[in-house]
């Protein structure tokens, strides 16, 4: 059931505590959503925060979707191949740019852990 959950057709499985959807799906890392609610779980809301309350927040961050690839990984590959690697590739380094982007949102709060 799972694997034919993709978000906007069928919902998600809801299991033992966690959220299962098809493996090709991807949810993008909301940032923004993550900082405002510590500042409201702070007691603060967004219009009346300081620096030193996103001082007072950490967040870890952790990509886990990209592989270098070597040259066995292009080796013998065909157009097609190839094309779906650059794909790929684009799609770590976009991503990995809107997360730079959030963090420069949110000047003082703690990076942890980014990978």
């Amino acid at each position: 059931m799972a694997s034919s959950s993709i978000p906007g057709v069928f919902p998600p499985l809801h299991f033992d505590g966690h959220i299962f959807m098809d493996g090709g799906t991807q949810w993008d890392v909301n940032y923004y959503s993550a900082v405002e609610q510590c500042v409201y779980e702070l007691g603060y809301d967004m219009t009346t925060y300081t620096k030193e309350v996103l001082e007072m927040i950490s967040v870890d961050i952790a990509m886990c979707s990209y592989k270098t690839p070597t040259k066995q990984d292009v080796e013998g590959n065909n157009a097609i191949e190839n094309y779906l690697a650059a794909l790929n590739l684009k799609k770590y380094w976009f991503n990995l740019d809107n997360i730079a982007k959030q963090l420069r949102a949110y000047d003082g709060v703690k990076l942890n852990y980014f990978i």
